[in-house]
């Protein structure tokens, strides 16, 4: 069952970034293109000589968005078993903290866990935040430059 959801969750990713890729790409100025045909670069040299110099800062972007995920991310779980719940090891820590605040208080024996499930937000805020802005900054600092 996690393999047919690791499946089903990076195709979705996928999908979605292949279409801000494609957009990005389409934005390109034709003129660049017949420049570098002109000039003699093989297909593959403008891909990375023309192509991701222009369109990384949306690989910039759609990477931090994706590393600022981790911490968020349900990964579609409900999607998948609905309110029943998933098997154990199927669960990441999004569907964790949404389970917590989902079945808090829903009847007599279950009190509320809003408290737990804050603990655990900011835990992750502590420790994603940070990664994610030392990450843009390396990107930032380590990409291509506009020379």
């Amino acid at each position: 069952s996690f393999p047919s959801l690791l499946l089903f969750y990076l195709m979705m990713g996928f999908a979605g970034n292949i279409l801000i890729y494609l957009n990005a790409m389409s934005s390109v100025p034709k003129d660049v293109f017949e420049a570098s045909m002109i000039d003699g670069a093989s297909e593959a040299k403008t891909f990375w000589y023309i192509v991701i110099p222009s369109i990384y800062t949306t690989c910039v972007s759609l990477l931090i968005i994706s590393i600022a995920g981790i911490g968020s991310n349900q990964a579609y779980i409900h999607a998948f078993y609905g309110s029943k719940g998933s098997p154990v090891y199927t669960r990441t820590l999004g569907y964790h903290l949404f389970n917590l605040v989902a079945t808090s208080g829903s009847d007599g024996d279950n009190p509320t866990q809003y408290p737990i499930a804050a603990a655990y937000g900011l835990l992750v805020t502590v420790v994603v935040a940070p990664l994610t802005m030392i990450i843009k900054k390396l990107l930032i600092k380590y990409g291509p430059s506009e020379d």
